[in-house]
């Protein structure tokens, strides 16, 4: 089950979250045929179209009107409405999306990504001692946490990515053990975990984002999908 990461948040009222799911008869309008590239496989034009759909979506759930919906430049990236801003990511068939305004969060990011053993292949390159230690503790929830760590890592990027025009390597954070997020009243057994982790800036991104800064992601996650988050809610005091 898919669920927005930031449901248990304190953000959770400030970003709406909007998931498109593709299919065999989905149906791409005009436009949608002509992106990534007009010579894009099917697959890669759905996926493109589901994104986007998904992205609409959440951004009409932060009060956007149809007239200040997602347009997309000429490389395909997405154009978010001035004074909103979004993040996408999808995997396979499943489109996720957030968005918010931007009087509300200063910067947003969310990576959608499948539970599989193929994330113990890049752990030497996506995690520092400390988060390779936490990952292989618990053997029986080691793939699991690669794929967590791998995604958090992703939400990170795309966050921040706008805010510093910088890439960020995997090694320029720390990412440190989850813990439970609290909720008020009985927790449904057949929800995805829901968990957050600190993050920590190793390193100067920009005269902004600076060393040891740090903030929050919101994970839900089960056996079969990892859904992450960040949301920060204002920009940093220099």
């Amino acid at each position: 089950m898919i669920v927005s990461p930031f449901s248990r948040s304190v953000t959770a009222d400030s970003i709406g979250f909007a998931q498109y799911l593709s299919s065999d008869q989905l149906v791409l309008t005009e436009e949608e045929a002509r992106y990534p590239t007009p010579t894009s496989s099917l697959q890669r034009k759905r996926e493109f179209a589901i994104g986007r759909r998904a992205a609409r979506e959440a951004l009409a759930l932060v009060g956007a009107s149809s007239a200040e919906m997602l347009q997309t430049d000429s490389g395909g990236n997405p154009l978010w409405p001035e004074g909103f801003l979004g993040s996408i990511a999808h995997k396979n068939d499943c489109a996720v999306a957030v968005a918010s305004t931007a009087d509300r969060i200063w910067a947003l990011g969310v990576d959608l990504e499948k539970v599989n053993p193929r994330c113990f292949g890049i752990l030497e390159r996506i995690a520092i001692a400390s988060e390779k230690e936490w990952v292989l503790s618990d053997k029986a929830d080691s793939q699991r946490r690669a794929v967590m760590l791998f995604s958090v890592k992703e939400s990170i990027y795309k966050a921040l990515y706008p805010r510093c025009r910088r890439f960020i390597r995997f090694h320029d954070v720390e990412v440190g053990p989850p813990q439970p997020v609290a909720t008020d009243g009985a927790i449904d057994p057949n929800l995805p975990r829901a968990e957050c982790l600190s993050v920590k800036l190793l390193f100067d991104l920009n005269p902004t984002l600076r060393k040891d800064f740090t903030f929050e992601a919101y994970v839900h996650s089960d056996e079969l999908d990892v859904t992450t988050g960040v949301a920060i809610q204002a920009e940093p005091v220099r």
